[in-house]
């Protein structure tokens, strides 16, 4: 029996999700979003709010769920508080890409078009790789985080929970970037970074604390 995906989510992300799930020929049910009156691309419908979930699955016992929300403290909630014991989908990957056969990939992470990820590395759950990044060999990325489009990541790099390495950011090897800190755009990281602060400029400096 063929499995078809749940996306929970049905913003602009979700649009780029479901590009991905359909070039790699699976089937979705649909959207499910709190907020939504519309699916956000025709191809797909929106079938509700995240609260008929466990009914959608029950009803579909063939189905997983694949989270399509931007925001890292949200996709963690909703992995946390809304889908225990519910089948995620295993992590799915544009096919315009390059991927090594060795690397580790959690469930419910999405990687974009373009993204290349090398021998060696780690990725964890409902972590985003975001259009056209690149993570270096034998790097490490905590459940949740964010690689934005065009950042790069080289090798031996290890990035926190909920991290969020903004665009075109660069990453030199072997830095850590604590959990819950946000790189901004551009930014080039030559040294580690602590937890939950925000770190911006050339090279990275943290400019802020982020209360937890």
């Amino acid at each position: 029996m063929e499995q078809k995906l749940i996306i929970v989510g049905a913003g602009g992300h979700a649009k780029v999700v479901l590009d991905v799930v359909l070039a790699n020929n699976l089937q979705v049910l649909g959207f499910l979003d709190d907020r939504a009156t519309v699916a956000p691309d025709p191809r797909c419908q929106l079938l509700g709010t995240v609260e008929i979930l466990e009914d959608l699955l029950d009803s579909h016992p063939d189905s997983q769920v694949l989270i399509a929300i931007g925001d890292n403290r949200v996709r963690r909630h909703i992995d946390q508080d809304l889908l225990r014991g519910i089948r995620v989908a295993p992590a799915v990957a544009h096919p315009f890409g390059s991927i090594s056969a060795s690397v580790q990939l959690g469930t419910g992470t999405v990687l974009m078009p373009g993204v290349v990820v090398n021998t060696g590395a780690r990725v964890g759950r409902h972590v985003i790789l975001n259009t056209c990044c690149s993570v270096d060999h034998d790097c490490t990325i905590g459940d949740y985080a964010h690689i934005s489009p065009g950042a790069h990541l080289a090798g031996n790099v290890s990035i926190g929970e909920g991290c969020h390495v903004g665009t075109g950011a660069s990453v030199i090897p072997g830095v850590s970037i604590g959990e819950w800190a946000v790189i901004g755009a551009g930014a080039v990281v030559t040294t580690d970074i602590p937890p939950r602060c925000v770190a911006v400029g050339v090279p990275a400096r943290v400019v802020k604390t982020i209360e937890s």
